[in-house]
């Protein structure tokens, strides 16, 4: 059960908070802007997800005059105390980082006739990538991610859309004919849309960055844009979205033209998604760490 902030909740951090001029201007504001998140039409949660719903304490408060003073520190406070309060501890995030979302969300800056509440969307997004940053481990990124890894060879069951993986989850490449050495294998991962993903396009992308000391790669780019593909909708606890995830696969065709540190990255509509790391080698060679934990005799 979701816990809410009540009117004196919201006083209360900005008395604490709001700076020598805070104070209430308007309570019947601040009564409305405790009650946003949990507002509901036809039956349903406008806000349905604990990310929204931060994202509207954010935009009520900031994007108003209902304190003296402190409206835009009272509303970043408030939805992180929000999330605290319902188990989502967020991590350390740096001052200007808050600020610059508080203003962006202030000023409506994703709205548009077409879509009046993406600021709010792109802002729900922004929360829950920077929650999903504090507990990341291996290359996942995007909390839409449910895994992704690299693997030699894929066959799809049609009837059972399920992918036969071969060789999965290797981060070391070795050139047994020398360089350059063209890459054959892929990305795979699984990817659980949200609610406000439906009926949109959306672009994949994967770049090989080679890392410092390293010389560039060829053809290190490649998009695949997904469109018409269905959603579809789903009330199973292993969805917690509400939405059946789709698992995508795409080439990795770029030429490696010298032995060294490189990165994977994985793109989903312009944004940083996943970066796995891959260490290419000379045949018969291993990289320093391997053969720290394999010491020959």
């Amino acid at each position: 059960m979701t816990r809410y902030l009540s009117a004196e909740a919201l006083v209360a951090i900005n008395a604490e908070h709001g700076g020598a001029g805070a104070g209430v201007a308007d309570l019947a504001g601040i009564e409305s802007a405790a009650h946003r998140p949990q507002t509901e039409a036809f039956g349903a949660e406008i806000y349905p997800d604990i990310w929204s719903k931060a994202a509207a304490y954010i935009h009520s408060l900031a994007s108003t005059q209902y304190f003296t003073d402190g409206n835009k520190r009272t509303a970043w406070l408030a939805a992180m105390t929000f999330l605290t309060l319902n188990g989502h501890r967020m991590p350390r995030i740096a001052d200007a980082d808050s600020e610059a979302l508080v203003r962006c969300v202030a000023g409506n800056l994703f709205a548009s006739d077409s879509e009046p509440d993406r600021t709010i969307e792109v802002a729900a997004d922004w929360i829950q990538t920077r929650y999903g940053q504090l507990n990341r481990v291996g290359p996942a990124i995007d909390p839409r991610l449910e895994f992704v890894q690299l693997c030699y060879h894929y066959e799809v069951d049609q009837g059972q859309a399920v992918y036969s993986i071969a060789n999965a989850g290797f981060d070391i490449l070795s050139t047994p004919n020398g360089f350059p050495h063209p890459g054959d294998f892929f990305m795979l991962g699984r990817i659980h849309w949200r609610p406000v993903d439906i009926g949109r396009s959306h672009t994949l992308t994967t770049t090989v960055i080679a890392l410092d000391g390293t010389k560039r790669v060829n053809r290190a780019q490649k998009s695949e844009t997904l469109s018409g593909l269905p959603m579809l909708e789903s009330d199973k606890w292993q969805y917690p979205n509400g939405i059946v995830p789709w698992t995508f696969v795409t080439d990795i065709d770029a030429v490696f033209l010298e032995a060294g540190e490189y990165v994977i990255r994985l793109d989903i509509d312009g944004e940083c998604a996943a970066e796995q790391a891959l260490t290419v080698v000379q045949f018969g060679a291993a990289p320093p760490d391997i053969q720290l934990l394999h010491p020959s005799s």
